[in-house]
């Protein structure tokens, strides 16, 4: 080997063990955010222990950005709050929650349906998949389209339950 093939080589390791020293510092930057983002987490979630459900649920409605003037907000409201009580809910929507929840306002059963279903349009139009997936903790390919009523309802109840008992407990019924 030349004295000139020599230092070709010994160029090319210096470069190499330059783009690994920058890859090393990414990955140190990388996990000090994963650790200052877990240690906001567990206070966060300090500050939420206490909260009602009733509390948590408008807290996550306001954080997505599902408007609050609108009827689809408190028929969302009621609906988390009864699948947070009684997960039955989630497989009779139609035949339960909704009339459930129209009987509690004084509507149908298929206007119910039609604000939330409204509510959740208002709020992805304002907001994006990163908004929905970050605040409740979903993977975002869960969000490449609006969410239906049922996987939002889902989500949002789990996302409650997580912040209480500290793991998901409706997560798997959603075909994801």
């Amino acid at each position: 080997m030349t004295e000139q093939q020599i230092r070709t080589v010994v160029q090319q390791l210096l470069y190499d063990m330059q783009g690994l020293k920058t890859k090393v510092r990414e990955l140190e930057d990388e996990v000090e955010s994963l650790k200052h983002n877990q240690s906001r987490n567990r206070e966060s979630q300090e500050e939420l222990e206490g909260v009602p459900v009733s509390g948590l649920i408008i807290h996550y409605l306001q954080r997505i950005g599902v408007p609050s003037h609108i009827k689809g907000y408190k028929y969302i409201q009621k609906a988390a709050s009864l699948v947070f009580e009684d997960p039955i809910y989630l497989q009779k929507m139609t035949k339960a929650l909704y009339p459930e929840i129209a009987n509690a306002y004084g509507t149908t059963s298929s206007r119910v349906e039609r604000a939330i279903r409204h509510a959740i349009e208002q709020a992805w139009k304002r907001g994006s998949a990163s908004l929905f997936s970050h605040w409740l903790e979903c993977p975002e390919h869960v969000f490449e389209q609006k969410p239906s009523n049922r996987l939002l309802i889902t989500l949002l109840v789990d996302k409650i339950h997580k912040d209480r008992t500290g793991e998901r407990v409706l997560y798997q019924e959603v075909n994801m």
